[in-house]
């Protein structure tokens, strides 16, 4: 069996009459890790708690008590997305469907490709998500229905647009694509774009982009954009 470390924290602060406030914190549980845990946790209808190390997807209860492993036979490294069904999605060498019980429901090649991020699910549970160079969307049946290059990070607006990052030799953008996978338009921001976007109502879409000063001429760049649902 591995162990976990995660922390999970009642939190209450005292106020104090200088600048400063103490918070106190109450430990509620905490699981010990014997790998990396660099991802992001998912929570169930139920309360189940899951997260990816290195090696394995594990289903925690409320209580803190591993309710399953799962293994992957490979390396995953992405954040669980949870379906409207409650299977779990996460992308390693593949991309994998696991039932809540913890069985594998099916698993497809993603060109061998392994990446930092989440998959992202559509309106009609097609699941967008990292490959080598590409983003696939995948049917909740795990068969591929088309791939875009040189693409990557997939967000799923509430209209079913997917919004992700493109890159060339000309630098990075952010593109629009349908769920047919057909370019809408893209915007080019000059900078690899940082964390994931996030999409207002009325589809504007909110990002941030930092570009390295490697050679310690001037600072590093940041900028935010705001980009209307039209690209414009």
């Amino acid at each position: 069996m591995k162990y976990l470390s995660i922390i999970m924290l009642g939190c209450g602060l005292i106020l104090c009459s200088c600048d400063i406030f103490t918070p106190e914190y109450d430990v509620v549980w905490k699981l010990k890790a014997d790998e990396h845990l660099d991802t992001s946790p998912a929570i169930a209808d139920d309360g189940t708690i899951y997260i990816c190390s290195h090696s394995y997807l594990y289903a925690i209860d409320p209580q803190g008590k591993i309710k399953w492993e799962y293994d992957t036979e490979d390396q995953a490294i992405t954040s669980p997305a949870i379906g409207s069904d409650g299977t779990i999605y996460f992308t390693s060498a593949y991309l994998h469907a696991v039932n809540p019980g913890g069985s594998s429901k099916w698993r497809t090649e993603v060109n061998g490709g392994t990446w930092y991020g989440c998959p992202a699910i559509g309106t009609d549970g097609t699941i967008y998500c990292n490959g080598t160079k590409r983003i696939y969307a995948v049917g909740n049946d795990g068969e591929i229905k088309w791939e875009f290059e040189n693409a990557s990070d997939p967000v799923v607006g509430s209209d079913g647009t997917i919004y992700v990052e493109l890159y060339d030799s000309g630098g990075y953008a952010l593109a629009a694509l349908n769920v047919e996978g057909e370019l809408l338009w893209s915007y080019p921001v000059g900078h690899q774009r940082e964390g994931e976007p996030a999409i207002d109502s009325d589809g504007t879409v909110y990002f941030g982009t930092h570009a390295y000063d490697d050679e310690e001429e001037g600072g590093d760049t940041a900028s935010f954009y705001a980009i209307a649902a039209d690209g414009i």
